[in-house]
């Protein structure tokens, strides 16, 4: 009998919502399926066609069975074959008839959203929900959601928005010591010195992972020892505090490579590249990109060896940053933290 499977993958967000009909499935299949057909195939499961789903702007995993009230969600895939087993397989983990999923009942949410609700409807299913999610936990359900999507943020309703961002809890930066403040300063000030004077072509969104990186790249170091772990416990922070950097805006894929640049900032060379071009999640382009980037930030960063004077500008990557030692040399001499404290107080004068 021509029927349709259930699959388990991931395709973008899913923006439009429009009920599966005849015409729908007659187009979608070249009328190989039948809307009776595909009825008689969820009601052996238990399921009612009416929570199915359609948006006809996808190509790839359109259709959803998408229960709220249950938080039963099923990527539905439109197929003229259909397993045999395929009933047998549903039958056996999905909840009874009317039960909600086991996650929603034990309002496990970070089980619910991660195992229930596929990617392309997770924004639907927590904008309809979040006011009913636990307070305390509403900001670190929203960005494990957020971080998994690409260019999810036009997606997200601003009252959604701005009833997450009142309850995001305050940023717990460690403590630290001025000579580490100086060091990020100084990185991000020859970060920004390479972005506007290097004749380099690159983005915005390039500019602001460079940015991303500075800020962050050394939050996880204790001391100044040598630690080629420091990365890994930076971003392990900067998860675990949900840390945002205020005014940068990133696609997930972008946060993902600013990741990258921390974790691997602090290794060997030929380690950060082998692990950028064994990264499954980034094209060929994105992996050249990637690299580029990588070669920036560790001259940036490595640049501040001047303050040791450890510094061998042959070792560095780029031919800009084999430029700037005076300049290094020269920000060491600059009172930053003064000048970012006049800053501020002209700011506030002027409010």
């Amino acid at each position: 009998m021509k029927n349709f499977r259930i699959v388990q993958e991931v395709r973008g967000v899913m923006t439009r919502f429009e009920p599966l009909t005849a015409e729908v499935l007659n187009t979608a299949t070249n009328g190989e399926v039948t809307l009776p057909e595909v009825k008689a195939a969820l009601e052996s499961l238990g399921l009612d066609l009416e929570h199915v789903v359609h948006d006809p702007t996808r190509h790839n995993l359109s259709t959803f069975y998408a229960d709220y009230q249950r938080g039963l969600y099923l990527e539905l895939y439109l197929t003229s074959e259909y397993p045999q087993s395929i009933s047998q397989v549903f039958t056996r983990i999905l909840p009874k008839s009317g039960e909600a999923v086991p996650e929603l009942d034990n309002q496990d949410w970070e089980c619910f959203y991660l195992r229930r609700v596929p990617v392309p409807m997770a924004i639907y299913d927590f904008q309809q929900r979040y006011l009913e999610l636990p307070a305390e936990q509403i900001f670190s359900i929203w960005y494990s959601i957020h971080k998994r999507i690409d260019y999810s943020n036009s997606m997200w309703q601003p009252k959604v928005l701005s009833y997450v961002f009142s309850l995001a809890p305050a940023a717990e930066l460690p403590a630290a010591d001025e000579d580490g403040l100086l060091h990020v300063l100084r990185v991000l000030l020859l970060s920004l010195i390479y972005f506007y004077n290097s004749g380099d072509t690159l983005s915005e969104a390039d500019k602001q992972i460079l940015v991303y990186f500075s800020l962050l790249h050394d939050l996880g170091r204790t001391s100044e020892d040598c630690d080629d772990d420091h990365g890994d416990a930076s971003v392990a922070m900067i998860h675990a505090r949900g840390i945002r950097v205020k005014g940068i805006r990133l696609s997930a894929k972008e946060y993902r490579i600013a990741e990258l640049m921390i974790r691997l900032h602090c290794r060997d060379d030929q380690v950060g590249f082998d692990t950028i071009q064994a990264a499954p999640s980034l094209s060929k382009e994105d992996k050249e990109r990637t690299c580029h980037l990588y070669r920036i930030c560790k001259d940036m960063d490595g640049l501040d060896r001047v303050r040791f004077n450890g510094l061998d500008y042959r070792m560095l990557w780029t031919e800009y940053g084999r430029r700037l030692p005076l300049v290094a040399g020269c920000l060491l001499e600059e009172s930053l933290l003064e000048a970012i404290d006049s800053e501020l107080k002209i700011q506030r004068d002027s409010m």
